[in-house]
């Protein structure tokens, strides 16, 4: 009923602190922990929420029928248990004693009320394809929910510990008469915190939610979401409190260690030369085979050394998983250079962008060396600031890039679903039909040898030149310990941090 553990260092960092004699302190901003959050929540309405935002605050607030731990196992949420028949296509959820926020029960038609409202056309769910292998789902009682799949899905208790599935109240819904998840006093929570108070633009404000049948595992009685918080100077604001915990921007890392603050690293991301297939003389995957075969690797190599970079030997980053375990790529070269040469005749000149840091400027001009010395080209380079230029990527608005893509998932299937064909992530415009049905058998099998043939598909492909596997690191204020620190934007926990045990 657990499932796989995810390898802790993978999929979950947890700060430890020495030991020190923890009180919450007051500041100007009060005892609350105080986290940034990327923007203003759309909806916290379960069935409806896919942005960042919203799906970080529901996960505060709410819970399903399972959940996951710190390490990515999964546990019993408001299923106390769960059984799958003989054929693999029914799985049978008994719930716990569990409460609403209000004090109602949780029941198991919260459950099917959610799960129909998601399917209903007139709901206009962009969360509808997750439940596509459900062929029906329907409370037998009041504490039991059973649902019957189309196809046998080993990984379902997992999935159900997802924002989509979590339960709606059928008389909270009706009565906030469409306004349901708009505001504090329409949203009602059965998960670890309630949302006390939301002013838009600004802030949410979670508190301990004493109707939880766990209430004695959270540890903090509040926590303050500040919305688009100012994080230009991470040690100030960890400093006077302004925040508990942050990502830590690049160029601000000697500062932070400098102030002594802990810190968290993750590795979910790919620094590279990525290169748009829509771009005029790109759409050619020879041409860009050429192009990334005459970049000096040895010389790039040795600047990353230097500079204490991970290098990069694929498309997939170090923290993402397969099968549950640790997924390592194993990439070959891109090709002879003279081979590929004919196809640069006729492109036209480029522009390559670059992060101002010196680094990223060094990194572009050796890369911009190797094509006048190779092929005679003479692009352009462009430097941006961090934020812009990796605007400018995510929308594809771009010829040539330098820059840091992270994955939105922590699987090798979804870090490489990110190069398929038509995915809203694939920042490359690249599409590849042999491509796209290996990753369809990789996905199937889910095993390393399935996504390493996708994988050397995209070598003959080339949509990025993988450079090296950035750090990405979060740093804690003074005495704050207990936050955990997931990869991948949050990834299967729907969260960057997991605060439920956080003290300070």
């Amino acid at each position: 009923m657990r499932g796989k553990r995810f390898a802790a260092l993978l999929l979950a960092l947890v700060l430890c602190v020495s030991a020190t004699a923890c009180t919450a302190r007051q500041s100007k901003y009060g005892s609350a922990f105080r986290f940034p959050l990327c923007a203003e929540p759309a909806q916290l309405d379960p069935q409806m929420a896919d942005d960042a935002a919203s799906v970080e605050i529901l996960t505060a607030t709410m819970e399903g029928l399972t959940r996951l731990s710190e390490t990515g196992e999964v546990l019993p949420g408001i299923a106390a248990e769960w059984r799958t028949s003989g054929d693999g296509k029914t799985v049978t959820f008994t719930l716990r004693k569990a409460m609403w926020s209000d004090g109602t029960p949780v029941t198991a038609d919260d459950f099917a009320f959610a799960f129909a409202r998601a399917v209903d056309p007139a709901t206009r769910s962009p969360l509808k394809s997750k439940f596509a292998n459900i062929v029906s789902a329907e409370a037998t009682d009041k504490t039991t929910f059973k649902v019957t799949l189309n196809a046998v899905d080993e990984a379902f208790p997992r999935k159900m510990a997802n924002t989509a599935f979590y339960p709606c109240n059928r008389a909270f819904f009706e009565n906030s008469a469409g306004h349901y998840g708009m505001e504090a006093e329409y949203f009602l929570t059965n998960g670890g915190f309630t949302l006390s108070s939301w002013s838009h633009g600004e802030y949410l404000i979670l508190r301990k939610n004493t109707q939880y049948y766990a209430q004695e595992e959270i540890l903090p009685d509040a926590v303050r979401y500040v919305i688009g918080a100012d994080e230009s100077d991470v040690a100030h604001a960890l400093s006077s409190e302004a925040l508990s915990a942050c990502a830590v921007p690049s160029g601000q890392e000697a500062a932070v260690k400098r102030a002594g603050f802990a810190t968290a690293t993750v590795y979910d991301g790919v620094y590279g030369l990525w290169l748009n297939a829509e771009t005029e003389g790109l759409s050619n995957a020879a041409t860009r085979r050429a192009l990334c075969a005459a970049v000096d690797r040895e010389t790039i190599a040795e600047t990353l050394k230097k500079e204490e970079k991970r290098a990069a030997v694929g498309f997939v980053p170090p923290d993402a998983t397969c099968g549950g375990a640790s997924y390592v790529a194993e990439t070959d070269t891109f090709g002879d250079v003279q081979s590929e040469k004919k196809n640069l005749s006729a492109l036209p000149q480029l522009t390559l962008l670059c992060g101002e840091d010196e680094l990223s400027v060094s990194l572009a001009q050796r890369i911009l060396q190797s094509w006048q010395k190779r092929f005679s080209l003479y692009f352009k380079m462009e430097k941006l600031p961090e934020s812009t230029l990796s605007a400018r990527i995510q929308s594809g608005d771009y010829q040539l890039a330098l820059g840091t893509v992270v994955s939105t998932g922590g699987t090798a299937g979804e870090a490489l679903a990110a190069f398929s064909s038509g995915n809203s992530g694939n920042v490359t415009g690249f599409s590849d039909k042999t491509f796209d049905g290996l990753l369809k058998e990789a996905l199937a099998a889910d095993t390393k040898a399935a996504y390493q043939k996708a994988e050397a598909r995209l070598l003959v492909g080339c949509p990025c030149l993988p450079l090296y596997y950035p750090a990405r690191t979060f740093a804690f204020g003074d005495g704050v310990e207990g936050v955990t620190v997931h990869p991948f934007g949050g990834g299967v926990y729907g969260a960057v941090y997991d605060f439920r045990k956080a003290t300070k």
